[in-house]
């Protein structure tokens, strides 16, 4: 898609990706040899400086495996950020005609929203009982959405865009 996030002006040539965290990572797929995606959508915290200088420092192979299991007990404790899914992120769907519009389906059993130019969740959809494993925006009518379930279910949602 060529929204570019944090940007309403420029374009760029960007990609959405999900995965078994509950973050989407953008990618600017213009940047060779990026480190980091150009945005994060959702997720967890970023953890304190602290914890990662405590981590990054050496010792003993008694104590790397402490801080191994702490670090792996952190990970499992960190906050997500406001408007996160809370599992994994099973599928993602540009907007056509809204640029800067993403959906996504999560195992947590719902669907959101993205406004990718700004960063945030705008809707919130909890209309399945099961994980939602997909979602696709109709071609001829931008903003009707279908969203699919393991719950047996595909659902037309019209959203304001």
């Amino acid at each position: 898609m060529d929204c570019n996030p944090g940007s309403s002006s420029t374009k760029g040539n960007m990609v959405a990706i999900g995965s078994m965290d509950p973050g989407i990572e953008i990618w600017d797929l213009d940047v060779a040899d990026a480190v980091e995606p150009a945005a994060v959508l959702g997720g967890r915290q970023p953890p304190a400086a602290a914890e990662a200088a405590q981590a990054a420092a050496g010792g003993s192979a008694k104590k790397k495996a402490k801080q191994k299991a702490k670090k792996k007990a952190a990970k499992a404790e960190q906050q997500l950020r406001p408007g996160s899914h809370s599992d994994a992120v099973l599928g993602l769907s540009w907007n056509r005609e809204y640029r800067n519009v993403l959906a996504s389906a999560s195992a947590d059993g719902t669907v959101k929203v993205w406004d990718v130019a700004a960063q945030v969740c705008e809707h919130t959809l909890s209309h399945h009982n099961g994980k939602v494993q997909a979602a696709a925006w109709n071609p001829a009518e931008s903003p009707v959405l279908l969203t699919g379930s393991f719950d047996r279910t595909a659902a037309l949602v019209s959203m304001p865009c």
